[in-house]
């Protein structure tokens, strides 16, 4: 895969981590 999609799914799984603070 190119670096950034791997950029964007790392985001992307952080911001699903975070999301249960909501």
């Amino acid at each position: 895969s190119a670096p950034q999609e791997d950029l964007n799914a790392a985001i992307f799984n952080l911001q699903e981590m975070q999301s249960y603070d909501d």
